[in-house]
């Protein structure tokens, strides 16, 4: 399903019921966290950053009906580890009063608006979070029980190996440690709590029931679950969940089945009077037990004609066990969301999360189902449904509607997260920068919310020789540091760095020509004037141009020998030529060496990075040596 973009933007900024805010602390790697949510939300951002954490969270205040059930109660592993280390500290710590120990707890909290009818605000009415009735608030808290705290650490740290100030100070470290290590959180001792509102008042299962969540998480085994043969698969759950009087036809066909069964005219009506005959000759008949037999299925109630039910997909339909892995987690995905539809007219609030949709799609399949699935029809007119998309994958972040994609990334070691167009203004600068990256942040430029480093450039000869130039300056790949090559494509470097600038505070660096011998001479001045700041630095080439300072820094010894070898190969009629061999003769004089290579940029670059994989002799640009430094920050 094909849908302007214009439809996207429509169906995110549509009201309904929805969670527009969720607080968690210590949970996993969520410390101390909040974002906004909006009606449809796609959340990105690189490996192991806490969006399946994020998804997890909800799940413990949101009833799940269908998929990934999961027990409220937790363990553990599910405690923030600074969190838990910083608990632990405190009990080995003898210094510290045992009544002013924290005992942690994990507190997730969301909050409720736009409520459109009776329906919604009878769902919310004792969970307002002030008089002002436009939020409400649902909490969650895992917390310890214990009734004398101040007993338990006593009788810990008495437990604890003994500090001994006689030791040496490595040693005393090391006892030290040893005590932090044998202090474990009393997780036995924990129970949760759900509460909501300002009062804090406690919702019954009940008042619980209507708030759902349908999870579908990465991890997903989509062959297993679309099996009906056991209660706990995903495709029994979805059909038993439908009430018994819509499967009249199929309870009236297994009622005429026995009735075939015990027929007069078949093989079994034989058997059975075959069995019956010996019955006579070998038991005796009484008042009360007669030698009559019948056949029946056992146990065909509905419940165990749903788990005989298997699903079929294709023109030539076979079996799920022999689809690939890609059909599979489509259907998945379609049995999951057609519940859901079917579930329109039931005055409820529910949450749709998947988790990695692109798992095992090709990216044809991704685009198409980024823009299905947040389209204004998708699940019909009555359906209120917030979705929330998490994704590593830049075809369906580049599909998606940029006002409701909001990344997630590391802050100085804190966790952040950043809507991407937010901060800039509605102004007519702020619209041509938005029309610009909705047109340009395609699948291969938004890899940027991605990385926690990024080196813009604009052009490709840079795009292909600067990854080889940091691998010579630091002795190993930018993918290593998760630091991505970003090509603007031009000098639009403005619009990206308008993210940056306003809270997707990453390390980023541009490395741009000077243009010093163009009307444009001031453009990367004022780019540098207007965006040099702690987490973004404009690195400006000396000459005009990339070309002229890799030139100019490699006019003798074996960088010319190398720059000379790229350019026999990108012109081999023009280098044969006597006074184009004179050039290289003498140093390199760079104006008349640019003459040769400036309409052929990239094939030089390509030609180029073949001499620079034979050896690294070669001295990069300063300019861009400073670029690499800031990025990488403490590494060196």
């Amino acid at each position: 399903m094909a849908i302007r973009s214009v439809d996207l933007v429509l169906c995110c900024e549509e009201k309904l019921m929805h969670i527009c805010k969720l607080t968690v602390n210590n949970y996993r790697s969520l410390k101390d966290f909040s974002i906004k949510l909006k009606p449809t939300t796609l959340i990105i951002g690189e490996n192991n950053i806490g969006k399946t954490n994020l998804l997890s969270a909800l799940s413990l205040i949101l009833n799940n009906e269908i998929v990934s059930y999961k027990n409220r109660g937790l363990s553990l592993v599910d405690f923030n580890y600074d969190t838990l280390q910083d608990f632990k500290k405190s009990v080995a710590n003898i210094a510290i009063n045992p009544e002013e120990i924290n005992f942690p707890s994990i507190i997730i909290e969301s909050t409720f608006t736009d409520f459109q009818n009776d329906d919604e605000e009878a769902l919310v009415s004792e969970w307002y979070e002030d008089e002002t009735y436009k939020t409400a608030t649902l909490k969650y808290e895992f917390y310890c029980k214990l009734l004398n705290k101040e007993k338990w650490v006593k009788s810990v740290r008495e437990s604890l190996p003994e500090l001994n100030y006689k030791l040496e100070p490595e040693e005393q470290e090391k006892l030290y440690q040893l005590r932090v290590d044998s202090v474990e959180l009393p997780v036995q001792d924990y129970k949760y709590k759900i509460e909501a509102g300002l009062g804090r008042v406690k919702p019954d299962s009940f008042q619980l029931a209507p708030i759902k969540i349908d999870f579908l998480d990465a991890l997903r085994d989509a062959k297993t679950e679309l099996s009906s043969s056991r209660e706990n698969r995903l495709l029994y759950r979805i059909l038993n969940n439908r009430n018994d009087d819509e499967y009249t036809n199929i309870k009236s066909s297994a009622d005429n089945l026995n009735k075939s069964i015990n027929g007069d005219e078949n093989a079994l009506s034989t058997i059975k009077g075959n069995i019956t005959e010996l019955l006579g000759v070998l038991s005796l008949e009484t008042e009360t037990n007669k030698n009559n037999i019948n056949f029946s299925f056992s146990n065909l109630n509905l419940s165990e004609l749903l788990k005989k039910i298997s699903l079929e997909y294709g023109d030539k339909p076979i079996t799920i066990e022999n689809n690939g892995l890609g059909r599979n987690n489509l259907l998945y995905m379609a049995l999951v969301l057609s519940h859901i539809q079917s579930k329109a007219d039931t005055p409820d609030f529910r949450l749709v999360a998947i988790e990695e949709p692109e798992a095992h799609i090709s990216p044809i399949l991704q685009k198409h189902f980024a823009e299905s699935v947040t389209s204004n029809g998708f699940f019909n007119d009555k359906s209120n449904r917030q979705i929330i998309l998490t994704s590593h994958s830049t075809h369906i972040s580049s599909h998606l509607d940029l006002e409701s994609t909001v990344v997630i990334f590391n802050n100085n070691g804190k966790l952040d997260s950043h809507y991407l167009l937010d901060g800039i203004a509605n102004n007519a600068a702020g619209k041509r920068t938005k029309n610009y990256l909705k047109k340009w942040l395609n699948a291969t430029n938004s890899i940027m919310f991605l990385s926690r480093r990024v080196i813009f450039v604009e052009g490709i000869a840079e795009q292909i020789l600067i990854p080889k130039f940091f691998e010579m300056h630091f002795g190993f790949k930018p993918e290593k540091m998760n630091c991505q090559i970003v090509n603007v494509n031009g000098v639009a470097f403005r619009n990206f760095l308008e993210i940056v600038n306003n809270g997707y505070f990453i390390k980023s660096t541009v490395i741009t020509d000077s243009d010093s011998e163009k009307k444009t001479k001031d453009r990367a001045t004022n780019l540098k004037k207007d965006f040099d700041s702690e987490h973004i630095k404009i690195c400006i080439s000396q000459a005009t141009t990339f070309e002229k300072d890799l030139i100019s820094a490699n006019s003798t010894g074996v960088g010319k020998t190398k720059i000379k070898n790229a350019i026999k190969n990108t012109r081999p009629n023009k280098s044969k030529e006597p006074e184009v061999e004179a050039k290289f003769k003498r140093k390199l004089i760079t104006q008349d060496i640019f003459e040769l290579i400036d309409e052929h940029k990239s094939e030089f670059a390509f030609d180029l990075l073949s001499e620079l994989e034979r050896n690294n002799d070669f001295t990069i640009p300063p300019y861009i040596i400073d670029a690499f430094n800031f990025v990488a920050g403490d590494i060196k």
